[in-house]
């Protein structure tokens, strides 16, 4: 796919045009997008709040297309296993995109329906998305992670650590009623 058309796509997916109906063009396009942000746009965005570390261009970049992608799944119900959502997960594991993750986790979450554990599970010990990982894995009810989250729990950032207990009580709870 030529980056043009990968523009078009994600302008698409920015407006929620509900034409637009192939999860393999936009998995395409968002693909696409994220390589290109990755090799063109190297330099700092914003410096990070708070004193946290600063994020690149293509790492905004990347976290606003996933954003934009869970504001346009909602009326879709696109959700569960599929090709948009396989395309996502590339995203998470892929670490050279950084903090642009971030929402690819908190998609994987919210439209996944417990069918992407292992790849969520698998970024836990990545201080850059660690925290939406817990997040996505307690949305999605995936509780059977408990021993990678408990280091989380003790998390120098405040919000990664109460997510972490959230998860922890919440994987308790499940195991208690045996429906693991």
């Amino acid at each position: 796919m030529e980056i043009d058309q990968a523009i078009l796509i994600l302008k698409q997916v920015e407006r929620v045009d509900k034409s637009l109906d192939r999860q393999e063009t936009v998995a395409e396009a968002i693909l696409e997008l994220c390589n290109y942000w990755r090799t063109d746009f190297e330099g700092v965005a914003m410096s990070g709040a708070l004193g946290g570390p600063d994020w690149t261009t293509y790492e905004r970049k990347i976290w606003e297309a996933g954003e934009s992608l869970r504001l346009f799944m909602k009326p879709k119900r696109w959700s569960g296993k599929g090709p948009l959502l396989d395309g996502a997960a590339r995203i998470l594991l892929c670490r050279n995109y950084g903090k642009g993750r971030q929402t690819y986790a908190l998609l994987l979450g919210d439209f996944g329906r417990g069918n992407y554990g292992e790849e969520v599970s698998s970024v836990l010990d990545d201080r850059e998305v660690c925290g939406h990982a817990v997040a996505a894995l307690t949305k999605a009810k995936i509780f059977g992670y408990a021993e990678q989250v408990g280091p989380l729990a003790t998390h120098k950032v405040a919000w990664i650590r109460n997510a972490a207990k959230r998860y922890l009580k919440a994987a308790e709870g499940w195991a208690k009623t045996d429906r693991h």
